[in-house]
């Protein structure tokens, strides 16, 4: 089998694209008009992704080896606790329950959306600590940093068992892609409800 994380790179691009140019994601490393809100509206949308994959995780018949190095219960702790420092009464926006985890191919597009939100941790981590922007709770791109230093043995468990389980890579790719329209809409509907408060 062709390399399932190399094709889902590129089926999920433009997806990621789009993600990157929404609100609040768009304001990250631009220092002219990111402030605490954008940084308090980005948290909520990684919080409620990070919940709704979760939930899924714990209900996947099976055990995974990869599914090891996302370090589900950690990153939930961890993103948590920023959005309670950051807001006095947190609410998460509703995921869209978009893909069944009890299919291989959603299973590890979950765990490749999760992984891939570490790969620039480290960079928004130094941008925000040295842009005037310290005093931001941290603790969910802290903790990010460290998955992203397992994310070789990510792909390489990843990559066998996708191999084992036979995963249509077309299917992984729309998972994913579904999952990034997630992480957008939930982005959509708090520039929504900060635009037209109920």
């Amino acid at each position: 089998m062709n390399n399932i994380f190399v094709e889902l790179k590129h089926g999920t691009k433009e997806a990621h694209t789009v993600l990157e140019a929404t609100y609040p994601f768009n304001t990250m490393m631009k220092s002219e008009i990111f402030d605490r809100q954008a940084y308090s509206k980005n948290i909520t949308v990684l919080a409620s992704f990070h919940h709704y994959v979760y939930e899924l995780l714990k209900k996947f018949n099976g055990c995974v080896s990869f599914t090891q190095y996302m370090q589900a219960e950690d990153v939930v702790v961890a993103v948590d606790s920023d959005l309670h420092a950051l807001l006095s009464n947190p609410q998460y926006c509703d995921f869209p329950a978009v893909i069944d985890v009890q299919e291989p191919e959603a299973m590890l597009a979950a765990a490749y959306v999760w992984m891939g939100s570490s790969m620039g941790a480290r960079i928004l981590y130094r941008w925000l600590n040295h842009a005037g922007f310290e005093s931001l709770p941290m603790n969910y791109y802290e903790t990010m940093i460290g998955l992203g230093k397992q994310w070789e043995l990510f792909v390489r468990d990843g990559q066998v068992w996708a191999d084992v389980h036979r995963v249509n890579p077309k299917k992984c790719i729309t998972s994913a892609n579904q999952l990034f329209e997630g992480l957008r809409l939930c982005a959509q509907s708090l520039t929504h409800q900060q635009r037209h408060p109920a």
